[in-house]
Formats: structure tokens, C-alpha cells, sequence
């Protein structure tokens, strides 16, 4: 399994957030590979790097 941390604040409402989604999905069959995919809010990954650097 591959995975990929997507970092930003994800909207479905937002275009380029869907096509981003669907490119990782396209690429996943067309490689057959299987990828996970997950969006972190910004906020997230940020207390996760304040907490790993304590």
C-alpha cells in the first residue's frame, strides 16, 4: 500500500480538490497499485510537527 498525505484544507466544493482526487484514483488503476490518500488539514499537520519536535 502507498500512501500519500494530501496537506491543505480539503473543500468538495473546490474544483481542483475533486480532480486532485480523481487523479490519484486515475493513476492508482491505470498503475495498478493500490494508493491511500488522505487529506490533512493544515492545522493538523502543524500540532503534529509542533508535537514531534518537542
Amino acid at each position: 500500500m502507498n500512501n500519500i498525505a494530501i496537506i491543505g484544507e480539503f473543500d468538495p466544493n473546490f474544483a481542483p480538490h475533486i480532480f486532485t482526487n480523481q487523479a490519484i484514483e486515475h493513476s492508482s488503476k491505470f498503475l495498478a497499485i493500490d494508493i491511500n490518500y488522505e487529506w490533512v488539514y493544515t492545522i493538523n499537520y502543524q500540532l503534529s510537527v509542533i508535537n514531534t519536535s518537542s
